[in-house]
């Protein structure tokens, strides 16, 4: 965005701006700029929500087929074979921690 600013009566002014479509915020910025920054901030709003919700439903789907239970199953039984195993599908993935 700052490429097509206007640095004319500012202190930047030594800054060629060149021949840019829009300068400064103007109307016809918004028009046809505005919408496509909408979208992509309303897109990557939801799909940190998708994201989890994916991987949430995959790990509940692999656990109900392990078990192969119902919902009024009392005990959980198990079709793995190692502890690795079941640790791989109950635990799901590595997560890194950003700090």
């Amino acid at each position: 965005m700052i490429a097509n600013a206007n640095f004319k009566n500012t202190p930047l002014n030594f800054i060629p701006n060149g021949e840019a479509l829009f300068h400064d915020f103007s109307p016809g910025f918004y028009a046809t700029v505005g919408s496509i920054v909408y979208k992509t901030m309303l897109i990557k709003s939801f799909l940190p929500w998708l994201k989890c919700l994916g991987f949430t439903l995959g790990s509940t789907i692999k656990r109900r087929k392990d078990s192969g239970k119902t919902l009024f199953d009392k005990i959980p039984v198990t079709k793995s074979l190692t502890v690795k195993q079941y640790v791989t599908i109950h635990a799901g993935p590595e997560v890194k921690l950003d700090l």
